[in-house]
């Protein structure tokens, strides 16, 4: 984003309003071309205005011929930086493959060739990528755009191209350093115009950067306060009408400073501004998207460190490494202040612990506590369908395991805890029961009955099962009616084409 400036409440407003009242009363055929003063002789002129008037254009013009050599290197400059920057973001985007990426550049130094007639050392002799030939790019246009201000130090477009050209330099290689070439030039911008919201906007985006989160904070302060005072003038006859205030950028500002304070760890202001961005905004996603940095700052009762560490353990269980992020979700379980957060966390250690660690009772034990926990508390809405599921999903696959060592007591018991909830696998659940029961036909018939209420959830292969336990039951007990009448039923399953 380039810098922008606004005329109506700097030096060039004052220029441009004698410059007004001059032109009434000069004809356009008398300001054709005038030759220039020579040996610093200007006639019709008094010597003492000439010498006075003199200093002070010393300090804020150069002579023509300097101008026009300023230009040059300025206009190569900005070609540069469109190029380098069209690259980036084409590379960045994806946009296009990098063979039409490297063309540009190819394109870009050969055209630098022909213009100097010579070999340019600080071209490669290799082919590189497409960030790389950014970062080339902007090289050389840092070096022409410093070479126009050296000649024309009060060229203040010269100076906004830099700041260009030092930001994207610093996003593309990451050296912090360019942020601060950035700053230097953008606090030299401050010196003549102070009336410029952009300008503080620029510093801090430099500082968020620098991750400097005060100085963030109190250049996006001072730029919505200047936006706002500038749009003071939009009545004034004189001011033109594009001086009403940009919401979108007032949007902006309070997200910055909402941002900045929340790195600050005040969570109470980080609220407060991005509450107010959210009211303000007319962006649909931009709206969500801070309601959900709302919700990481309330994620526990404001406790910004413990939002910073749930996001660290999360990227490192995302990268596969479970046991440093069943460490950290321990470390994070003891700075929480809100059950709720700790109820996720536990639910989250206990998942590592069962699916990655082998510590199935160690994880179910865990669970347990997060279930008893919210039950107690009354909330609920807070026992969600995800803790639901993988609580009686970790009882009923240990209820298997158990199974399968032939310790059925320890199954009968984890499985009918898995039972006791709503939950996608419930009907396994009663069939497994009626399975272990097949003792006790009374037992097994209520399962099976139990099942067959959840038949969405069964496979056929299961349900057929079902109808031969309740036969063979009903056989036992001596009810040959309905042993007779489940028997045709699995006759008629086993027949089936879908079997």
């Amino acid at each position: 984003m380039g810098i922008k400036f606004y005329p109506f409440v700097s030096i060039c407003l004052f220029l441009s309003v004698i410059s007004c009242s001059l032109n009434k009363s000069i004809r356009n055929d008398q300001l054709s071309n005038l030759p220039s003063p020579k040996d610093d002789y200007y006639p019709g002129v008094d010597s003492t205005v000439v010498k006075n008037a003199n200093e002070i254009a010393d300090r804020m013009f150069v002579d023509y011929d300097r101008r026009n050599q300023s230009i040059a290197y300025h206009n190569s400059a900005k070609t540069s930086f469109q190029i380098a920057d069209s690259i980036w973001n084409c590379y960045k985007h994806k946009t296009y493959p990098d063979s039409i990426l490297l063309k540009l550049f190819l394109s870009w130094q050969q055209g630098r060739y022909n213009d100097s007639k010579k070999n340019d050392n600080s071209i490669p002799g290799r082919m590189i990528r497409p960030n790389e030939s950014s970062l080339h790019i902007l090289h050389q246009a840092e070096k022409d755009a410093n070479q126009a201000k050296l000649i024309n130090p009060f060229d203040l477009d010269i100076r906004s191209l830099l700041i260009n050209i030092y930001s994207r330099m610093g996003e593309i290689s990451g050296n912090l350093n360019f942020y601060t070439k950035a700053i230097e030039e953008l606090k030299n911008l401050l010196q003549v115009d102070k009336s410029n919201p952009y300008i503080y906007e620029r510093l801090a985006e430099c500082y968020y950067a620098l991750q400097d989160w005060e100085n963030c904070y109190q250049c996006f302060d001072k730029a919505e306060q200047v936006l706002l005072i500038v749009a003071k003038f939009k009545n004034s006859k004189n001011m033109p009408s594009s001086a009403s205030v940009d919401t979108a950028r007032w949007v902006y500002y309070l997200q910055g400073k909402g941002e900045a304070q929340a790195k600050l760890y005040d969570s109470a202001l980080a609220i407060t501004y991005l509450t107010r961005a959210k009211q303000m905004t007319h962006s649909a996603s931009n709206a969500q998207q801070l309601q959900n940095y709302l919700n990481w700052i309330e994620w526990d009762g404001g406790n910004l460190k413990a939002s910073e560490l749930r996001d660290e353990a999360q990227h490192v269980e995302q990268a596969g490494e479970y046991k440093k992020a069943h460490s950290k979700y321990l470390q994070l379980l003891g700075i929480l202040t809100t059950q709720q957060a700790k109820n996720e966390i536990d639910w989250k250690v206990a998942s590592i612990d069962f699916n990655h660690l082998s510590e199935k009772l160690e994880a179910i034990e865990r669970m347990f506590r997060v279930i008893q926990s919210i039950q107690k508390s009354g909330n609920a809405h807070e026992l969600n369908d995800v803790y639901l599921q993988d609580y009686a999903a970790m009882c009923y696959s240990i209820g298997v395991d158990y199974y399968n060592q032939h310790n059925y007591r320890f199954a009968y018991i984890y499985i009918n805890q898995a039972a006791q909830f709503e939950w996608e696998h419930r009907g396994d659940c009663y069939l497994q029961l009626a399975m272990l029961s097949e003792v006790n036909p009374h037992e097994s018939i209520q399962f099976c009955q139990k099942a067959l209420a959840y038949s969405k959830q069964l496979s056929d292969e299961s349900q057929n099962k079902i109808q031969k336990m309740l036969t063979v039951s009903f056989i036992r007990l001596g009810e040959f009616d309905l042993a007779q009448n489940y028997y045709q039923k699995f006759l008629n399953s086993e027949s089936s084409p879908n079997n």
